[in-house]
C-alpha cells in the first residue's frame, strides 16, 4: 500500500522539478553579460553578450527603449543611453530569454578625443554643439573642452605642399620667408596651415617644418580656398643647411646653400612636397 501511494508522490515532484528547471532555462534572470552595469555615463557605448547555443540569432531588447541606440551583431550587442536610470537588456535566444538590468548616471560621456555626446547623440565640447551626427565626429576638436565650440582640424591626406622661399634683408641681417600653400583647397576662406618649425632640430644649422593639418576657425567665412602658412628664418648663417619637412607623416630631407645674399636649395623631390624657385638672389 504504501508504495502504491509513494511511486505517484515521487513521480509528480519529479514533474515537477522538471517543469521548475525549463522555467528557469527559459528565463534566467542574470545571464547577460556586461562591460559594466554601473556608472554608465550618457553616450557610452557599452558592449553586451549572451551564451546562445540555439543555432539561432539572438534578438534584443531595451526596456525603456526611447533614448536608447542599440545596435548587434549576433550575440553581442552595442548599447548607448541618453537619459539616466535604469534598464533592462533581454536577448532572446530560440525558446530562452536571457535579461540584465544596468543603471545609467546623469553623468555625461567624453571619448578619447574629448568629444562628449548629449541626448540626441551630437557630439560637442564642453560649451557647444558641434555640427557632426554621433560617431562622425572627424575632423577633431584642436583643444577639447575649450570655450571654443567647433574648432577643427582637416587632415593633409592626399594633399601637397608647395613652398616658395622669398629672400628677406634688414640691414646686414638675411634671412628666408617660408611661404608654403596646400595644392587642395579647404572650407573657410580664414582657413590656415598650420606650421611647427624647429630650429637647431637636425643639427646646429638645420631647419624642420612640420605641417601637421589645416585649422578650420569657428567664425569661418565661406567658400573654399587653398591653406597657406608664412614663417620666418632668421638670420640665416653662410654656409649649407639642412632642410626637412614633415606632411602625413612623411619626412621631405634636402638642403640649401647660402652664400652671400643668394640662396640655392637642393631639392630632390617633384610630388609630395616642392620647392620653387630653387635659387634666390
Amino acid at each position: 500500500m504504501m508504495k502504491k501511494i509513494l511511486i505517484p508522490i515521487l513521480l509528480f515532484a519529479g514533474i515537477v522539478g522538471y517543469v521548475s528547471c525549463q522555467k528557469e532555462r527559459s528565463s534566467d534572470p542574470h545571464p547577460v553579460a556586461a562591460e559594466k552595469t554601473e556608472g554608465i555615463k550618457k553616450g557610452e557605448p557599452v558592449l553586451f553578450s549572451v551564451e546562445n547555443y540555439s543555432g539561432q540569432t539572438a534578438k534584443w531588447n531595451v526596456s525603456p527603449a526611447s533614448n536608447v541606440q542599440l545596435t548587434s551583431d549576433g550575440n553581442i550587442a552595442k548599447i548607448l543611453f541618453g537619459r539616466a536610470g535604469a534598464y533592462q537588456i533581454t536577448a532572446t535566444t530560440g525558446g530562452t530569454v536571457a535579461r540584465i538590468t544596468v543603471n545609467v548616471s546623469d553623468s555625461i560621456y567624453c571619448d578619447s578625443t574629448g568629444h562628449c555626446y548629449d541626448s540626441t547623440w551630437n557630439c560637442h565640447d564642453s560649451t557647444g554643439i558641434d555640427t557632426c551626427r554621433f560617431g562622425n565626429c572627424l575632423p577633431k576638436d584642436t583643444i577639447p573642452h575649450d570655450t571654443i565650440p567647433r574648432d577643427s582640424i582637416y587632415s593633409l591626406h592626399g594633399d601637397q605642399i608647395h613652398i616658395t622661399p622669398v629672400k628677406i634683408d634688414s640691414g646686414n641681417v638675411s634671412g628666408l620667408l617660408i611661404k608654403a600653400t596646400t595644392g587642395n583647397s579647404y572650407p573657410c576662406t580664414n582657413n590656415y596651415l598650420l606650421t611647427n618649425v624647429i630650429i637647431g632640430g637636425v643639427d646646429s644649422s638645420g631647419y624642420i617644418f612640420k605641417y601637421p593639418g589645416v585649422q578650420i576657425p569657428r567664425n569661418c567665412n565661406g567658400g573654399q580656398v587653398p591653406a597657406t602658412s608664412v614663417r620666418a628664418i632668421m638670420p640665416v648663417q653662410n654656409g649649407n643647411h639642412v632642410f626637412k619637412v614633415v606632411v602625413n607623416g612623411i619626412t621631405y630631407t634636402g638642403s640649401f646653400t647660402k652664400t652671400g645674399n643668394q640662396y640655392s636649395f637642393n631639392w630632390p623631390y617633384t610630388s609630395g612636397v616642392t620647392i620653387s624657385p630653387l635659387t634666390i638672389n
